[in-house]
């Protein structure tokens, strides 16, 4: 057909839309046919052609899928079908026993097996026993096994072997070798990785605690005793082990409720109970109530939900807080120590005297020197009260220098016993005047310490010294204070000291700090000594009186401030025994002439002198030997012209003496 082309003679263009012809052209066409072809799925690529073909490799597959022969689901011996299938005994090369996990050559009772499928509760059932052995009796499933537990199995199949035979051989050699295989298997456990040993502990006590017993004919130990003996030891053992491992923080908590699981399923004797229930009762690390408390979220221990306590023993409290220290978490051990309950022995409430350390090593020593003074646990005395003087020693370190021991490797050491310190980050130490209320808080209420006359001597050095490092100091000669400040001190001091007695904290007047700081310090201190000279004699003083050497106005105001003349007495007559025993202390020139100024001025009090001190003084006056009784008498021929005729006959006395030798 032809084309026909129609024009068109309208001029109105602006009406018209836009098109791709002219708009006065119309091209009229003949309509094709459309042609409908027939659908092909199949694509065929031109550049593409097959030349070779091979069926695809079967691989090793239960006989209940294998491709080659059908295979008939009978009814199961659950069912009580006993017949085997004559369709399912033939296989092929890949052909595997679902039983045995074996190619179904190898398989001995393939007869019998040839109907196993995974579709049979029993079937299933016998696999299981099959490929888990001995871990199907704790509980374990064919999903649960891993690398760990087919040790485990591989190592418990030998041991049941073994310890069948030894209990076949009761009669000639008794149960004894049955304990020691057990023994010898334990320890072999504690070698391997804590899942591993775990479950071979587990199954090596499964096996012992149910393996059938021979009759006691003839043997010549009693088996009842013997066997009671081996199972308290062997179950305490075991138990005490998986206490370790199941609060170890690397084991994740599925394996831990496992190992709980299989540990209920023991029957364990009477005498066993504790330990066994301990086990029971861990608490995994994520355990809802324990997160809440290490989080501080919950500070009382008490779940108002589930109405749950955290109560734990004190070997998973030891466990657990040796784990959270190892990773430096000291905050979440404070809060841990502080509201677990737990049985009432000395490890956990030592473990509690600790938590103001733990709280330094966080550095919050504020929240520590709180913890020091508050009850923690059980008992209503605070562990300030058991401070021993070496603890005491080392909290006021950390306090003046901002350093902490260094945790050691070993359990066994104190904490406070390292050799080696580190500094707290971001910790600043605290003030003088915080120190010293917190020592003399600790002092009243602390017998040892108070009693103790080094930690006097430490906290003398502290008010009167500079520390120039954290481990050097040096003692300072402070201005003496004005007489007016000397005597308000007194009643100051008292003050502060009276106050202490009925009040939870010691509060320093700012209008006594003031003027002397360091001075109101010293003398604040030495108020303290002079209140424990009163009350209990020295047993040593002349290290304690050399630490006055550099504040002498400290000491005679230390002198004046005794109760009664029998005080100062015997403190002199114990320094005086320290400086004439036979082998007394090297002291520097600056030393015997700070001896000879204090006893000195123990002469020039009128009512002071004793004669029992005088008569042993001048019984061993040798000034080649004591160099502070040269000075002494120097300072006592200055002193002459106003000395009482007593005192002036002990003076010739002296001056006689270094004629004799």
């Amino acid at each position: 057909m032809d084309s026909v082309i129609i024009l068109s003679s309208s001029e109105d263009d602006s009406d018209t839309e836009p098109s791709l012809l002219e708009p006065s052209v119309l091209v009229v066409e003949e309509a094709l046919p459309v042609l409908k072809h027939q659908e092909n799925s199949e694509v065929v690529d031109d550049d593409l052609s097959i030349t070779y073909t091979q069926k695809g490799m079967v691989l090793p597959h239960a006989r209940s899928d294998c491709p080659a022969h059908p295979f008939r689901e009978t009814a199961g011996p659950e069912l009580g079908n006993t017949h085997t299938s004559e369709l399912n005994i033939s296989f092929c090369e890949q052909c595997f026993c679902y039983v045995c996990d074996a190619p179904a050559s190898e398989c001995e009772v393939w007869r019998s097996h040839c109907d196993a499928h995974p579709r049979c509760s029993l079937w299933r059932s016998q696999r299981e026993i099959r490929t888990l052995g001995t871990l199907h009796k704790l509980g374990f499933t064919v999903e649960d096994m891993d690398e760990e537990l087919r040790t485990a199995e591989h190592s418990l199949h030998i041991f049941s072997q073994t310890l069948s035979k030894h209990f076949s051989t009761f009669q000639q050699s008794g149960l004894r070798p049955v304990f020691e295989c057990v023994s010898e298997f334990v320890s072999k456990a504690e070698q391997e990785n804590l899942k591993t040993g775990a479950v071979m502990m587990l199954g090596a006590t499964q096996l012992f605690l149910t393996h059938p017993q021979p009759h006691n004919t003839g043997s010549c130990e009693p088996l009842v005793d013997l066997k009671d003996e081996a199972v308290y030891l062997l179950l305490h053992r075991v138990f005490d082990w998986l206490l370790q491992v199941c609060v170890d923080v690397t084991l994740p908590s599925p394996v831990v409720h496992k190992l709980q699981v299989v540990c209920s399923s023991l029957t364990v004797p009477h005498n066993c109970k504790t330990v066994w229930l301990s086990v029971l009762a861990v608490r995994v690390w994520d355990d809802p109530l324990l997160v809440a408390v290490l989080k501080g979220q919950n500070v009382s221990g008490r779940s108002k939900k589930t109405k749950s306590i955290l109560q734990e023993s004190s070997a998973v409290v030891t466990t657990r807080v040796r784990h959270l220290l190892h990773q430096k978490r000291y905050r979440e051990v404070a809060r841990y120590l502080k509201v677990v309950e737990s049985d009432k022995t000395s490890v956990v409430q030592e473990l509690r005297d600790m938590v103001p350390l733990y709280l330094c090593q966080a550095g919050d020593f504020q929240a520590a020197l709180e913890a020091l003074f508050s009850p923690i646990g059980h008992t209503p005395a605070c562990p300030a009260s058991r401070l021993t003087p070496p603890t005491l020693h080392a909290y006021l370190r950390v306090f003046t220098t901002g350093q902490v021991p260094r945790p050691h490797p070993s359990t066994e050491h104190h904490p406070m016993a390292a050799c080696q310190w580190e500094p707290i980050k971001g910790v600043r130490a605290l003030k003088t005047p915080q120190v010293v209320k917190f020592a003399l808080r600790v002092l009243h209420y602390n017998n040892s310490t108070f009693s103790d006359v080094p930690t006097w001597e430490n906290l003398v050095v502290f008010v009167s010294s500079e520390r120039e490092s954290s481990t050097r100091v040096n003692l300072t000669a402070f201005p003496q204070p004005d007489v007016q400040f000397l005597k308000k001190a007194c009643d100051f001091t008292m003050g502060i000291l009276t106050d202490l007695r009925g009040a939870t904290h010691l509060q320093i007047p700012q209008s006594f700090m003031g003027v002397y700081p360091r001075q109101a310090l010293l003398l604040l201190v030495s108020e303290a000594l002079a209140q424990r000279i009163d009350q209990l004699p020295l047993h040593t003083a002349l290290n304690l009186l050399l630490k006055y050497r550099l504040n002498m106005w400290a000491l005679r105001w230390l002198f004046q401030r005794l109760s009664d003349n029998l005080s100062l007495q015997s403190l002199i007559s114990t320094a005086l025994k320290e400086l004439l025993q036979p082998h007394p202390r090297t002291l520097s020139p600056d030393e015997n002439i700070f001896i000879a100024d204090f006893l000195c001025f123990y002469f020039l009090e009128g009512e002071c002198l004793a004669p029992p001190i005088t008569n042993v003084l001048l019984a061993n006056w040798n000034e080649s030997y004591f160099p502070w009784q040269f000075h002494l008498r120097q300072a006592l021929e200055q002193w002459s012209a106003g000395l009482s005729p007593e005192k002036y006959n002990i003076l010739q006395r002296m001056k006689a003496a270094v004629t004799t030798y």
